[in-house]
Parts: C-alpha cells; sequence; structure tokens
C-alpha cells in the first residue's frame, strides 16, 4: 500500500510518494526519486529574459555575408575556393572515415550546412530556453534532441556485466590522452564495439522512464509530514547515517533508504540513502560507494532550504552523478558549495543521467586535485546537466568540465543570471602541445571525439546574463575534436575570454565550434595559436559578435583564421572594435586569412577559407594593416607548391 508524505514550503506544495515499482526499480530503485524530481520541477519557476531571437533562428545570415564579399575579391568560384570547399565539408560525413550512422544529427548538419552553423546552434539554443526551468520534459527534450534518442518502448534496463567497468576504464584513460595509442585503445575496442548503441538505449530508457512514471505520479494526494521521528523509531544503520532529524523514511527496492529530512542542520552519508527531500536547514551530503563497491548508488536530492555542502572525494560518486540510471540534485534555496577532487564526480553521466539543478543563492562549484575531470555538465556514452539559476556563481575545474559531450556525449552547463566566473585552466594537467606555463582545459562548451575510433558528442555552456569571466587552457570556450561539437552562447554583460590553443571557437580534425556573444563590451584573449575562429584539419569554426565596443587579442592562426581545408569566420556586428595578433601570424594566418593546407590537397583540390568581417559603424584598429571601410582578399595561390598555399582569406570592414 502507497504512504504518502508532504510538506507545505511558503506557497509551494510539495509531493513525496513512495512506492515500490520492481520492473523500474532494476535501474533505479527508486520511484522516489523520479516523483519528487518531477513535483519540483512542475513549481513555478522565474522567468528570464533574453533576446527576442534565441532559439528562434539565427539572427545572421553568415552565407550572404561571407558569399557577397567572396564573390567580390573572385574567391566564390575559384578553382579550391569557397564553393569547392563547403563541397568538401558537405562531403565528409560519408567520406570522412567514420561510421554515418554513429554521427549525431546535430553534427551532421553542421558539416551539411557549414555556412548556417549560427541556425544549428539555434535549434539546440530553443531546447536550452525551455530546459533552462529545470521542469523535466524539457530537460528531456534538450536531451533526446542532443543524442538523437526516441521514446522508449520499455522500463527495462539490463547492465551488461562488465559494461561499467569498461566504460570508467575508458573515462580514466582519457584524462591523461585525448587520442590514446593503438595499442591502449585495444584495450577498449570490446568495449566500443556495443557501447554506441547500448548507449542510446539505455539513455531513452532513463529518460522515457523518468518522464512517463513521474508525470503519473505527480498528481497524488497531498499529506502533512508527521513530526520528528525518534531515535527507538528509525532503524540502526539509517540512524548511523544521519545527524540530525527525520520526519519520514522508507526502505526502498534495492537495499537503500529514502529518507524526509527536518527542519534542523542535517548530515547524510549516501552510502545506504539513495532519495532525500529535506525541509531546511544548511545541510550537508557526503558522497561515498556502499561497502566494497567502486561507484556511488543512483540518486535523488532535494533541498528546499539552507546554506549547504555537497562533497565527495571518490570518482564516480558525487552529486548528480549517474551510471546506469538517473540522479538528480534539486537544490531551492541558499549559498551552496558543491565540493569534489575525483573525475565523474559532480552533474556528471556515464551510461546514465546526471542533473545538478540550483535554484537560488551566490554557489561554488569546485572539481579540483590530482585525479579531476569530467564534472559540472560532463557526458560520456551519457548526459551531464547543471543549471543554475541565480546568484554570482563560481565554476572552477581541471578538465572534461563546465559543457563537455564525450563521446557520443552531451554534457551542459546553464547558467541564468549574475557575474560568473568559469575557470578551467589547471593546475593538474599539463599542456598537450609542451608549452611552458599552459595547460589543458577541454572544457567550457567542448565537445570531442577519439580520433580513429568513435565520432564526438555536444559540450554546451550557456549563460544569459552577467559580467562574466571565462578562463580556460588548450581546447576551450566553443572547441571540438574529431566530429565533435561545442557551443559557448553568452546573451548579455561585459565578458572577458581567455584561453589557450584552440580556444574561442576553434577545433580541430573534423569538428564545428561556435561562439556567440550577444551584447556587452567584451574582450578575448587567445594565448598561443590556433583560436577565436582558428580551425584546424577539416573543421569550422564561428565566433560571432553582435554587439558592443570589443578587444580581440590573439597569437596565430586567429581571428577569422583557417588551415587544412577548414573554414573560420568571424564576425563582429557594432561597435569600435580592436585587432590584435602577433607578427608571427603573417605566416601563421590571421585576421582574415588562410594557412597551409597540405593535408588534403592532393586529393580534394581545395583550399581553407579564413574571413574577418566587421560590420559596424566605429572606427576599428586591426594591428595587420587591415582597413576600415574596405574589403581586401588576403594571401595567394603558390603554383609551385599549392599544397602550401595560404588561401583563401578576406578582411572586410563596411
Amino acid at each position: 500500500m502507497p504512504v504518502c508524505r508532504s510538506y507545505f514550503y511558503p506557497s509551494n506544495p510539495f509531493v513525496v510518494r513512495f512506492e515500490p515499482m520492481p520492473q523500474f526499480s532494476l535501474f533505479l530503485s527508486r520511484t522516489l526519486l523520479i516523483v519528487c524530481l518531477v513535483a519540483v520541477m512542475l513549481l513555478p519557476c522565474r522567468s528570464i529574459a533574453e533576446p527576442a531571437n534565441f532559439g528562434v533562428s539565427g539572427s545572421t545570415d553568415l552565407g550572404t555575408h561571407l558569399a557577397s564579399r567572396a564573390k567580390r575579391v573572385n574567391a566564390l568560384n575559384a578553382p579550391g575556393g569557397l564553393n569547392a570547399l563547403l563541397d568538401h565539408l558537405r562531403k565528409l560525413p560519408v567520406t570522412g572515415g567514420i561510421d554515418k550512422a554513429e554521427l549525431l544529427s546535430i553534427i551532421r548538419r553542421g558539416f551539411l550546412e557549414p555556412l548556417a552553423l549560427e541556425q544549428v546552434e539555434s535549434s539546440m539554443a530553443g531546447k536550452v530556453s525551455a530546459a533552462k526551468t529545470g521542469r523535466i520534459s524539457d530537460v528531456a527534450d534538450l536531451i533526446r534532441f542532443s543524442l538523437d534518442l526516441v521514446p522508449a518502448t520499455t522500463r527495462h534496463l539490463q547492465v551488461i556485466p562488465g559494461e561499467i567497468e569498461g566504460a570508467k576504464l575508458l573515462a580514466k584513460d582519457l584524462l591523461w590522452n585525448i587520442s590514446p595509442s593503438d595499442e591502449d585503445m585495444s584495450v577498449h575496442l570490446p568495449f566500443f564495439q556495443q557501447a554506441t548503441k547500448r548507449s542510446r538505449d539505455v539513455l531513452s530508457t532513463i529518460v522515457t522512464a523518468a518522464v512517463d512514471i513521474g508525470e503519473r505520479e505527480a498528481a497524488l494526494m497531498i499529506h502533512r509530514a508527521d513530526k520528528a521521528l525518534t531515535q527507538d523509531q528509525i532503524p540502526k544503520e539509517l540512524a548511523a547515517a544521519i545527524k540530525g532529524s527525520i520526519v519520514f523514511f522508507e526502505k526502498l527496492p534495492g537495499g537503500t533508504y529514502g529518507v524526509v529530512g527536518g527542519v534542523e542542520s542535517n548530515s547524510y552519508d549516501l552510502t545506504i540513502i539513495s532519495a532525500i527531500l529535506d525541509i531546511g536547514g544548511n545541510d550537508t551530503y557526503l558522497f561515498t560507494p556502499p561497502q566494497g563497491g567502486t561507484h556511488c548508488n543512483n540518486h535523488l536530492i532535494v533541498d528546499l532550504q539552507g546554506n549547504d555542502l555537497y562533497k565527495s572525494d571518490e570518482p564516480f560518486c558525487g552529486p548528480g552523478v549517474a551510471q546506469f540510471g538517473l540522479s538528480v540534485v534539486d537544490d531551492r534555496e541558499g549559498n551552496d558549495n558543491y565540493l569534489s577532487t575525483a573525475p565523474f564526480s559532480s552533474a556528471a553521466g556515464l551510461f546514465g543521467v546526471g542533473i545538478l539543478i540550483d535554484r537560488l543563492g551566490d554557489d561554488r562549484y569546485l572539481n579540483n586535485g590530482p585525479f579531476a575531470g569530467w564534472a559540472q555538465g560532463a557526458g560520456l556514452y551519457g548526459v551531464g546537466i547543471l543549471i543554475d539559476q541565480a546568484g554570482n556563481d563560481e565554476y572552477v575545474a581541471q578538465k572534461y568540465s563546465q559543457g563537455v559531450g564525450g563521446p557520443l556525449g552531451f554534457g551542459a552547463l546553464i547558467d541564468l543570471t549574475g557575474d560568473d566566473l568559469y575557470r578551467a585552466n589547471g593546475p593538474e594537467y599539463q599542456s598537450g602541445y609542451g608549452d611552458s606555463g599552459v595547460y589543458s582545459g577541454m572544457s567550457q562548451g567542448f565537445g570531442f571525439g577519439i580520433r580513429k575510433y568513435v565520432p564526438g558528442g555536444v559540450g554546451a555552456l550557456y549563460d544569459f546574463a552577467g559580467n562574466d569571466r571565462y578562463e580556460g587552457g588548450e581546447f576551450t570556450q566553443a572547441s571540438s575534436y574529431f566530429w565533435g561539437f561545442g557551443i559557448l552562447h553568452d546573451l548579455a554583460g561585459h565578458d572577458l575570454y581567455y584561453s589557450s590553443r584552440f580556444g574561442q571557437a576553434s577545433g580541430a580534425h573534423q569538428a564545428l565550434s561556435i561562439l556567440i556573444d550577444e551584447d556587452g563590451n567584451d574582450t578575448y584573449w587567445g594565448m598561443t595559436s590556433s583560436s577565436q575562429a582558428g580551425p584546424w584539419d577539416e573543421s569550422v569554426g564561428v565566433l560571432i559578435d553582435k554587439a558592443g565596443n570589443d578587444t580581440y587579442r590573439c597569437s596565430e592562426l586567429c581571428q577569422g583564421a583557417a588551415a587544412q581545408q577548414s573554414l573560420g569566420l568571424l564576425i563582429d556586428y557594432g561597435g569600435r572594435d580592436h585587432y590584435v595578433a602577433a607578427q608571427s601570424s603573417i605566416v601563421g594566418g590571421a585576421q582574415g586569412s588562410a594557412g597551409d593546407n597540405s593535408y588534403h590537397y592532393m586529393t580534394s583540390q581545395v583550399f581553407s577559407f579564413g574571413a574577418l568581417i566587421d560590420l559596424g559603424n566605429g572606427e576599428d584598429f586591426y594591428s595587420m594593416g587591415r582597413k576600415n571601410n574596405s574589403t581586401v582578399s588576403t594571401g595567394g595561390i603558390d603554383d609551385s607548391n599549392p599544397g602550401e598555399s595560404r588561401a583563401f582569406g578576406i578582411a572586410s570592414d563596411e
């Protein structure tokens, strides 16, 4: 017989129901988890202003702007010119050496329509705009859209022996090398052979069950919670895991407990507790695996108020971390701290869906330590989503964090208000290119795959308001690698972007990246090479700044540059702007130019295309001698060695 309890918090009824459902418990083992989640997500949420065109359609026509100028300088239909490059990119999903059935639809569309990449991103932005409220149905729509999931026909999920261990081994290896050697990868081949289809089946089942079961349960009759239970009313093993008071508990089918915590400041050991509704107080949540286990239970935590601490020092264990199931933290109020030191220890999914929602307060999200990574919105064959709805927040991580989609995964960090800090810039992981004082970040809107083996996923960072600071190492701030898609979209504020190689709308090896800043006087600073729309090797990188007096500073292969049959476009729509690139970029390509094209020229007869287009009326500064109120062609064809030609490029100020 079902048991119901509820707590009336200000004017919002909060419903909890505990009822065993053996079939569903095979992968969640806790109906409470889904019921609490949906009940909270159906409650009213604050409305966040956004540009009228956000998530509807791209407000700019990149194709028109670029094609008209390419035609003007005779680069549109020239042999190996812009149209030839676009045709080459469109063929890659078929000729690029991957199984096209594995390629995510949004990535395939980006290659089929390279000059419509803003429109491709806007389709994602529309789903993000709906999901930012935290409603489970809208979050599910975003997940399904990103990973091509279809509603499952069953809620039954069976874990294959060795599957979790194979996924975890891959996650750990990728921390040290995004492209492991063939010898190392041979260990993972049995896992790869089944992982692609399995991950989609697993995620479809989880998302379908979450929505269907939760929505049916949310309409239950409401009952008030009883007074706090005494110690003799609580099993000893449960009492040992709680410091403070609870008003209700039930043992769930998987052997763990669901509890309703009282108004005091409680401490919970989640070794044997998998579902919590906490009414109030400054609470502490400690994440550790069950005795003898190697990863945590999937869980649900709903905390209604208080300045809370969520802490994990264990890998594959933490707030909003899921494996073959759904894990959720929904914190409704308070200045909270989410502290973790290991990989997959906050807002991450490994063959699962991990969601962390914080609705109010100035919060800190820290993932530091010598083995930190995969956090704050990260998915590897899974989904990790972090939604913060209010406050001036601090996000600090090391690697694969803050909106990262690994192989066939989806990761998103969505922040709605406040002046925020995003940092993924060392010190634990050194430069992958041996650059002194530079660190590997691979975060802040980063999508990547495993070269030669598995195409990438989608990583996205959306910030809706505030003067924000983005600090990243290599491969950060809308970056991508091997059939991945990296997105960073900032809607308002005077923002600072600082990154290293392959940052700020750059990527490598058949990849897509787009950085959009809607408003504000912004500063972009790219260290080393390949940044600010500077993609490499059959990739597309687009940086769009729509308003404000902006400053761009970079090294080489940057500010609308491209190399090895790539397309790089920086377009600035307004203000008095300042562009500075290193003098060495005369060779590497900068401010609307192209670099070397030797990789694929012999087989494709195609060149790269780099463009810097400034459409503002203000007087702009260009360190490389580009002129206001003019459109010029840069570079040229080397007839004696065409593969090394620096073609084609455009610098346009109108």
